[in-house]
């Protein structure tokens, strides 16, 4: 995952859901019931090299952009404790 304080440190984390919803210059990443503003789907819907994300390999679905669109509609609901904290290649 590119998306934590170790790889970018400073900038956007996914680690968990408190660094998701936090708001940075471009706003927050993930605005619980309000996909339409959240980053993290203007991301990953963009077709602009410079904000699409992923940057390199397999992009989402359509499908899978409204799971997720969906997910964040309805609160983006998040585990607490180690659970709902990312650990991938940290």
């Amino acid at each position: 995952m590119c998306h934590n304080k170790r790889i970018l440190n400073n900038r956007m984390s996914l680690e968990n859901r408190r660094e998701a919803v936090r708001s940075g210059a471009l706003g927050a990443y993930i605005i619980p019931g309000d996909p339409e503003r959240s980053l993290l789907v203007k991301n990953v819907e963009s077709h602009h090299h410079s904000s699409a994300m992923p940057v390199v390999g397999t992009r989402l679905t359509a499908d899978e952009v409204q799971i997720l669109s969906k997910w964040i509609r309805e609160g983006a609901s998040w585990p607490t404790g180690a659970a709902g904290t990312l650990t991938i290649g940290l």
